[in-house]
């Protein structure tokens, strides 16, 4: 049987009976360590951060309410300076 991790689907191990093709699942290092962040209290904004593309997140009315670094600097303004703007 194999055992894959259940958030990246990576392969894990594999357990007795090792002629069964069926799936268990688990969890890995890495995904553990990324989750383990967030539930120790991950700010938004180190969560945006986190992402290798520009993020902006607009509320309701469409107005900018929190971004990462790279839209920032895309932008080529501060994240304070965009911040309320209508996005």
């Amino acid at each position: 049987m194999k055992v894959i991790c259940s958030y990246c689907a990576k392969h894990l191990d594999d357990i007795a009976p090792l002629d069964e093709d069926r799936i268990s699942h688990g969890m890995c290092d890495d995904c553990y360590a990324y989750f383990e962040r967030q539930l120790d209290g991950l700010s938004l904004n180190a969560f945006l951060d986190g992402f290798t593309a520009p993020v902006l997140i607009v509320d309701q009315a469409g107005r900018v309410a929190a971004l990462n670094r790279m839209a920032a600097g895309m932008l080529g303004k501060s994240e304070r300076e965009v911040l309320g703007l209508l996005g």
